[in-house]
């Protein structure tokens, strides 16, 4: 995992990344423009950034997507996540360039 990366930005980075039409571009404009994914998560639609490709379909996805996890996701996708998973995020140093 990317280091310096506190466990709930990568629970939060690992959260996001499983919403369907969202990649990594797509979450590190999310994250600049609203501050982190966390904000994000409780964020009204209307203040997610414009994003190439990306219109009123993707936001009602983004909306279904959060809906389905409630407003404290984290604890369960731990929960789901943990068992020595390995996953590679931005800024890890196995990621490809």
């Amino acid at each position: 995992m990317p280091s310096g990366w506190p466990r709930d930005r990568r629970l939060w980075w690992l959260l996001w990344s499983a919403c369907p039409g969202l990649g990594w571009v797509s979450l590190r404009a999310i994250e600049a423009h609203l501050g982190s994914l966390e904000a994000a998560w409780h964020a009204p639609l209307r203040d997610f950034p414009v994003l190439p490709g990306r219109g009123r379909q993707a936001l009602a996805q983004f909306d279904r997507f959060r809906r389905r996890w409630g407003e404290a996701p984290l604890e369960h996708w731990a929960q789901k996540v943990q068992g020595g998973r390995r996953v590679l995020l931005p800024g890890d140093g196995a990621s490809p360039p």
